[in-house]
């Protein structure tokens, strides 16, 4: 036995959109487009300009970037971290040394 399906009485009513329920769509769409904007740029992105010269010649004085918030750092990695002697200032540093490991400096004479 099988069964068929009469396409003309399984129509469903097409569905009238007014105004007031576009508009009210439409407002709740920018909403959720702005909370999610406004999360994203507050816990997951940050935008910093590179002030100073001291990460030339990967980055030079004025450039804009973004950066992740919350991930793993490696060694190489270029970091962004809240200055520990200026307050409300960043530091845009490369990461050279991770836990455990011994760094060394040698200044190097030019004659």
């Amino acid at each position: 036995m099988s069964l068929i399906l009469d396409k003309q009485n399984n129509k469903q009513p097409a569905k009238k959109s007014s105004p007031v329920r576009t508009v009210v769509e439409f407002v709740v769409l920018l909403a959720v487009i702005m909370f999610g904007t406004y999360f994203i740029v507050n816990n997951v992105v940050s935008k910093d300009i590179v002030s100073g010269t001291s990460m030339q010649p990967t980055l030079e004085d004025g450039d804009r970037l973004y950066s992740l918030r919350h991930r793993g750092v490696k060694r190489n990695d270029i970091v962004v971290i809240h200055a520990p002697d200026r307050e409300g200032e960043l530091y845009i540093k490369r990461v050279i040394g991770m836990p455990g490991d011994t760094v060394e400096s040698k200044m190097m004479s030019c004659t």
